[in-house]
């Protein structure tokens, strides 16, 4: 979508350029359109780009979780395999 973007407002800026010489009043009103356009335009991109920092946070936390969900089953896991004397001196320690 950026280069659709960047085209469009290069080809406003030639039309306010061309037609600057026949009614600047008409060119001026192109060019405050154009200015919203590059403003939007800026705030959108900056508004993807923070979503798009905050998804890849989120993954990395989502990662981290199932890490520790995985080493929490595994000593689950382990702890079932325990005999019952075994667990007596483990919770002993403990």
């Amino acid at each position: 979508m950026e280069p659709e973007v960047a085209l469009l407002i290069s080809k406003g800026d030639s039309l306010v350029f061309k037609i600057s010489k026949v009614d600047i009043k008409v060119a001026n009103q192109i060019r405050s359109a154009l200015d919203l356009l590059r403003s939007d335009w800026l705030q959108l991109k900056t508004r993807a780009e923070g979503q798009r920092m905050t998804a890849l946070r989120l993954e990395t936390s989502q990662i981290e979780c199932q890490s520790v969900v995985q080493q929490l089953e595994d000593y689950i896991s382990d702890a079932t395999l325990l005999t019952e004397k075994e667990k007596k001196v483990f919770t002993f320690i403990l």
